[in-house]
């Protein structure tokens, strides 16, 4: 992972090799010696070397923790109630207002998705991947659609 591939609020694991200790925690501010200020709860936030960070992967248990659910989303289940046609895969749903987010995790034979819309008719992603997400990356494509959808570990 790389400075510039964080933005303020991302989730990370902070592992410091001085006391072995290591916690989840919030980018809260990433200087220009690329030094990044990393808060634990409601500690203080500290600067730590990129080194010291490491990318958390998004998993099932994260997704039901922060609200989704399995199954298909409202829309899907709409358009499928009203024209007859097959559902579309089963994924981890968020469809509560703030838009409508599907995340369908990578098989041996497939690979993952993670489908946003705003329900604004503004803005629409769907982001194909292979290798395994992580909650930085997700948290990017939540503000870059404007989904104002926390993500809480």
């Amino acid at each position: 992972m790389k400075a510039n591939e964080l933005m303020i609020g991302d989730w990370v694991k902070v592992t410091d090799d001085d006391t072995d200790d290591s916690f989840i925690g919030q980018v809260k501010v990433i200087d220009e010696l690329e030094n990044i200020n990393v808060q634990e709860g409601e500690d203080v936030a500290y600067p730590y070397s990129i080194v010291c960070l490491e990318p958390i992967p998004l998993t099932p248990e994260i997704l039901e923790k922060n609200g989704f659910y399995w199954g298909h989303t409202a829309t899907e289940e709409d358009f499928c109630g009203a024209v007859g046609c097959g559902y579309p895969d089963k994924g981890w749903c968020f469809d509560e207002g703030a838009g409508e987010i599907k995340i369908i995790f990578p098989t041996e034979t497939d690979g993952g998705l993670i489908r946003l819309d705003d329900q604004s008719a503004d803005k629409y992603l769907e982001l194909v991947f292979v290798k395994p997400i992580m909650v930085h990356e997700l948290q990017h494509c939540l503000k870059l659609v404007g989904i104002e959808k926390t993500i809480d570990l």
